[in-house]
């Protein structure tokens, strides 16, 4: 009956959340030609996270072993090269793609300005 029925919804919520979260991820440079069904199991594979402002997302100098994607807010990471900090907004991506087999490099800090 009706505890069926608020099931039924939730589930249908969920996936039209992960739709919007795929169609989110479509828009990063990386994933723009990736198929909707790709999209969807990535979703539902990576382990979100949640960063308040000023907290560091990558620490300096450290070796992601994955890539991050920054899907809400904005954070921000400072050049290397001058030393000015570059703003990162969503979506995007960063950190390593040793998961595609590229050698593992250091990263320079992220830390979230917002929400992310």
């Amino acid at each position: 009956g009706e505890t069926n029925r608020y099931s039924q919804m939730q589930v249908a919520s969920y996936q039209e959340w992960l739709k919007c979260q795929a169609s989110r991820l479509s828009r990063v440079d990386i994933f723009s030609r990736c198929s909707c069904f790709f999209l969807e199991l990535l979703v539902k594979t990576v382990t979100p996270q949640l960063y308040y402002a000023g907290e560091v997302i990558v620490e300096s100098d450290s070796g992601i072993a994955g890539l991050v994607l920054l899907m809400a807010g904005h954070a921000e990471r400072i050049d290397s090269e001058g030393g000015k900090a570059v703003r990162i907004h969503s979506p995007h991506t960063f950190g390593s793609l040793q998961w595609l087999g590229a050698a593992t490099e250091a990263c320079q800090e992220v830390k979230a300005k917002e929400l992310c």
